[in-house]
């Protein structure tokens, strides 16, 4: 597996030499498994000093491991007595400007524990990251995983979207008929050419060579008492049962009897055609 953590500073608190020896043992066991950990247990004197050094690699780390403990904790917080763990105090004054200005955006700085009642001493402004109980198994896998920017599962690639069913759209075929039959006997009563189904006897009233003309409804109220759509319930029948014979797809079937009656031009030029077809002109 490729190695990306860069190097990984370990901070921690001298709280005794059992502590110290835990620490060394998890930088052992972490540069055995590929991590480039730092601990100031492998240097003997730096020739810049300690605080020159702690900068220093605390800045060119990748990730910085912070080993919490009670003692940790009072230390990096500022509430342990004058003069006690001033190694400890100034990595953590440095962790706290490094937090300070990356506006609270924090992937460097990782608390972990040796026991699970350490939590509680996690610093103030680390209280919500993801801290590792590095004691156990499955909380130093899943640091190691951390370490090395991997997750122990692995996301697979996006699919293809599956096609969806079809909806089925019920068709009632002896409804349609039955529609089809009550459209063509209201048709026919235009076709006859006597004026039946009409307010007024003569299809070829000014009313509805007006209305095949697409005229406005302004102009069509002049003809409001020969006959409009609202008055004429041929019209009305017709409209609406082409509109629903349209659903079930009967004009995409060419039938030599469909015309469209949904609007009421449609209606008077099929009136005025009808008329002027019987009068030869």
């Amino acid at each position: 597996m490729e190695n990306n953590s860069g190097e990984v500073f370990i901070s921690y608190s001298h709280d005794n030499v059992e502590h110290a020896k835990r620490v060394l043992d998890l930088s052992n066991k972490l540069r055995s498994a590929g991590i480039d950990c730092v601990l100031d247990q492998y240097e003997k004197s730096p020739p810049g000093g300690w605080p020159r050094w702690m900068d220093k690699k605390i800045r060119d780390a990748n990730y910085v491991l912070m080993i919490i403990t009670e003692t940790y904790y009072k230390r990096v917080m500022g509430e342990e007595e004058s003069g006690k763990g001033l190694g400890v105090t100034w990595e953590g004054s440095l962790i706290y400007n490094y937090i300070y200005n990356s506006g609270t955006s924090n992937t460097k700085f990782i608390p972990c524990i040796f026991d699970v009642s350490h939590q509680c001493h996690i610093p103030t402004p680390l209280k919500g990251a993801t801290f590792y109980c590095v004691s156990t198994p499955e909380g130093y896998d899943d640091l190691y995983y951390r370490l090395l920017n991997k997750t122990k599962t692995e996301k697979p690639k996006l699919g293809k979207r599956r096609a969806l069913p079809q909806k089925k759209v019920k068709t009632d075929f002896a409804d349609i008929f039955e529609k089809q039959y009550i459209y063509q006997g209201l048709k026919s009563l235009i076709e006859k050419g006597d004026g039946t189904g009409f307010h007024n006897a003569d299809l070829g009233h000014p009313v509805y060579r007006s209305g095949a003309s697409d005229a406005s409804e302004e102009m069509l109220k002049d003809w409001e008492y020969a006959d409009s759509p609202k008055n004429n319930l041929l019209f009305k029948m017709l409209s609406k049962l082409t509109k629903e014979l349209k659903k079930s797809g009967i004009e995409d079937m060419r039938f030599i009897w469909w015309y469209d009656f949904s609007k009421w031009s449609d209606f008077c030029k099929f009136a005025t055609d009808v008329y002027d077809k019987k009068r030869g002109y």
